[in-house]
């Protein structure tokens, strides 16, 4: 028999992410207390027709290749079980999706069940669920949600932002060790191309010698760089040499030959050859035909 001494609930509010999940939990099941069996259930109130798709993903310790080596080159110490799991021992989020494995999935309309789970001593899982578009009302937004445990053990259950905190590291590694402190990238790269776009200004010659007013200014400097943009193409020194040659025919080199005889559409001649008008050219006239299809 399975022991289902154990009833633990989680509740919250359904909030759907940027990757289209609206229920995101993890599981840890804490060391020496053995492996936990039992019944795994989500329901959602205020989504009335609803249809759920959850997954249950075993999270693996990240493997010993990826985890970062000391500072004096040394390998890190083994991982004890059940030791929280550091995002940068990963590696990157490609090599934490590797080490998660699905257990199993489900289906329902506002409620999903997993009938017996089997969740092992001192190791995380995380549960996914997310709203079927296709089927269903489709509704995400304004529910509440109820995670309920029924087994054999405690477990530890919390949202789980792994993968958030592995984007975060990398948005960190974009970071100029010496920018401005306060300042985002998104900031400091705008700022940059002000700056450069205000000095190839001051380095063009001005489209007239009129000072422009100081109300005009960012207009005078948009017309100033279109103009300087528009002669770079025109240039004869353009560094692409196909486009210079193009740009050349097309707009230096006058036309060679002008046609302007308007087009003239005529049946076209029989298969058979024409039988030869009296007094006409004979069938042996290469031309006859072509005189023929224009009534000559």
């Amino acid at each position: 028999t399975l022991r289902t001494d154990t009833v633990l609930r989680w509740s919250g509010t359904v909030a759907m992410n940027d990757k289209g999940i609206a229920l995101r939990e993890r599981l840890t099941v804490p060391p020496g207390q053995g492996d936990v069996t039992g019944l795994l259930r989500v329901a959602a109130s205020g989504l009335d027709g609803a249809v759920f798709q959850a997954t249950l993903v075993a999270q693996l310790p990240p493997s010993e290749e990826t985890r970062p080596r000391n500072p004096d080159g040394s390998s890190p110490q083994p991982r004890a079980p059940g030791a929280p799991m550091d995002p940068k021992d990963y590696g990157g989020r490609k090599n934490w999706l590797a080490r998660c494995k699905t257990v199993a999935t489900a289906t329902g309309t506002e409620v999903v069940v997993f009938p017996h789970v089997v969740l092992c001593e001192a190791s995380k899982y995380i549960l996914y669920v997310q709203v079927d578009g296709q089927r269903g009302s489709g509704l995400a937004e304004g529910g509440e949600w109820l995670l309920e445990l029924i087994g054999s053990g405690p477990v530890e259950a919390g949202a789980d932002t792994m993968e958030e905190d592995l984007e975060e590291l990398v948005r960190n590694s974009w970071v100029d060790p010496y920018q401005e402190p306060g300042k985002t990238r998104q900031e400091m790269a705008k700022e940059s191309r002000e700056k450069w776009l205000s000095k190839r200004a001051e380095a063009e010659p001005k489209l007239s010698g009129e000072a422009p007013e100081e109300d005009d200014a960012a207009t005078e400097v948009a017309d100033d760089m279109a103009a300087v943009a528009q002669r770079n193409v025109l240039s004869q020194a353009h560094a692409n040499d196909a486009i210079r040659d193009f740009v050349d025919l097309h707009l230096r080199v006058p036309p060679v030959l002008d046609v302007e005889d308007p087009y003239v559409v005529v049946l076209d001649p029989p298969l058979g050859a024409p039988e030869a008008q009296e007094g006409g050219a004979p069938e042996s006239d290469p031309e006859y035909r072509a005189r023929w299809a224009f009534g000559m």
